[in-house]
């Protein structure tokens, strides 16, 4: 036999072999690290964070922002007292002692008005300040030696100009001051509000002009 046969006998019968064993997970993997690809290493998404920032850690100043702003309260409260006002029905078969020490203990505890006041903590300091902030931004630039030439409120910032708003007897004084106040008149519709209390309303063209022209701009 020759030994070109003996040797693609040998490689056939080599891999006939391999073909018929079980198959067996290998433990290694591929990593780089400064690539950021493969095995125990974070792309870009993974590597992420959210962490919480504060902009202010003068909790009494907060509230006695709060305090002042019957709109701040509202929009606290609003949510929370629709969750807790019908409180909640149980459907169970214990005894009704066991029923009634259980309102006994939460009268003696008074859970519900601490879960109320906790909810109303977490919406002051949670997200309801930038409203209390954007109103003292306001009256701040009142008080400036020279006050901005021209304001422009579109997007959700259209509401700062509605009747109803904080800020509107500070953003008239602004006005007597000679500061022009534009609003976005799209805005205005898309979110039903009505004619702007202050100023006058404006489109994006005006809007992309003032700002692309501006030789300061500044954003809250």
């Amino acid at each position: 036999m020759s030994k070109k046969r003996t040797s693609r006998q040998t490689r056939a019968a080599t891999k006939q072999n391999m073909d018929s064993r079980a198959p067996v997970m290998t433990m290694d993997a591929f990593s780089n690290p400064a690539a950021r690809i493969g095995f125990g290493t974070l792309d870009l998404l993974q590597a992420t964070e959210y962490p919480m920032t504060r902009m202010t850690q003068n909790y009494q100043l907060l509230t006695s922002l709060y305090r002042e702003n019957w709109i701040i309260q509202n929009i606290i409260s609003t949510i929370p007292n629709d969750m807790m006002r019908k409180w909640y029905d149980l459907r169970t078969s214990v005894a009704p002692e066991y029923l009634k020490q259980m309102t006994q203990l939460e009268r003696r505890t008074q859970i519900r008005k601490k879960l109320l006041l906790g909810m109303y903590w977490g919406r002051l300091y949670g997200g309801a300040v930038g409203g209390i902030l954007i109103k003292g931004f306001v009256y701040a630039l009142t008080q400036l030696e020279t006050p901005p030439s021209v304001m422009l409120f579109y997007n959700g910032g259209a509401r700062l100009t509605a009747q109803d708003s904080p800020c509107i007897e500070d953003l008239k004084t602004l006005q007597e001051q000679g500061t022009k106040i534009l609003t976005c008149g799209t805005c205005v519709n898309f979110y039903g509000l009505k004619e702007p209390a202050v100023g006058t309303v404006t489109n994006m063209y005006t809007i992309a002009e003032k700002l692309t022209k501006a030789g300061k701009v500044i954003r809250p």
